[in-house]
C-alpha cells in the first residue's frame, strides 16, 4: 500500500511538472506575440514622428491646415507611445511570470527526482534486507 502511495505521489509530481511546462510554453508564445506587436507599434511611431516633422515644415505654406494635421499626428504619436509603454509593462510582467513558471517547473522536476531516488533506495534496502534474511536462514 505504501509503495502504491509513493507511486501515486511520484506520478502526481511528474504530472504537475508536465502541466507547469505547458503553462510555460503558453507564456512564452504570449511574450513573443507581445514583442511582435511592439515592433509594429514602434515602426508606426517612427512614421508618425516623420509625419510630425513634415507637418512642421509645411507650416509656413498652409499654417492652419498643417497645424491641424500636426495636432492629429501628435495625438496619434502619443497614443502609440502609451500603447508601447503598456506593451512593455505587459512584456515585463510576462517575463516575470515565465521566470516563476520555469522555477516552479524545475522545483517540481526536482521533487519528482527525489521521489524516484527514495523509491529506488527503499527497493534497494528491501532487497538487501531480504538477501540478509536469506543468508541468515541458510547459516
Amino acid at each position: 500500500a505504501a509503495a502504491a502511495e509513493r507511486k501515486k505521489e511520484t506520478e502526481a509530481a511528474s504530472q504537475a511538472a508536465k502541466k507547469a511546462a505547458a503553462a510555460l510554453n503558453e507564456k512564452m508564445s504570449q511574450l513573443q506575440a507581445a514583442q511582435a506587436s511592439m515592433k509594429g507599434l514602434e515602426e508606426a511611431k517612427a512614421k508618425l514622428e516623420h509625419d510630425v516633422q513634415a507637418a512642421a515644415a509645411g507650416l509656413k505654406k498652409e499654417k492652419d491646415a498643417a497645424a491641424a494635421a500636426q495636432k492629429k499626428a501628435a495625438a496619434a504619436l502619443q497614443a502609440a507611445q502609451a500603447s508601447i509603454k503598456g506593451l512593455e509593462d505587459g512584456k515585463a510582467k510576462l517575463e516575470a511570470e515565465v521566470k516563476k513558471e520555469k522555477e516552479a517547473a524545475a522545483a517540481m522536476q526536482k521533487e519528482a527526482q527525489l521521489w524516484r531516488r527514495r523509491k529506488r533506495n527503499w527497493r534497494r534496502r528491501r532487497r538487501r534486507r531480504r538477501r540478509q534474511r536469506r543468508r541468515r536462514r541458510q547459516r
